[in-house]
């Protein structure tokens, strides 16, 4: 999915980390084929060398934003109030 940052007027896809990656987009599912990204728990998703993100934890309800080289982790609250979905 895509999302626009408000300051920046930058577009960017995004993920909601979720247990379970049926819905999530190609660069999610290859980084979990690459084991990039593994559950730790239900609701922890551990990120390992992956796009800029060394080695760190990210939570379920947690946003993925990708620009196309590196990742950020957003927390549900600052995602509604930086960015807005496109459709």
């Amino acid at each position: 999915m895509k999302a626009i940052h408000l300051c920046s007027k930058k577009k960017l896809e995004f993920w909601l980390i979720k247990n379970g990656n049926e819905d999530a987009p190609v660069w999610v599912q290859d980084a979990f084929t690459a084991k990039g990204f593994q559950w730790v728990s239900p609701s922890s998703l551990r990120i390992v060398n992956t796009g800029g993100l060394i080695k760190i934890n990210a939570n379920a309800g947690d946003f993925l934003v990708f620009n196309g080289k590196y990742m950020k982790i957003v927390t549900a609250q600052k995602f509604q109030t930086d960015y807005r979905v496109l459709n």
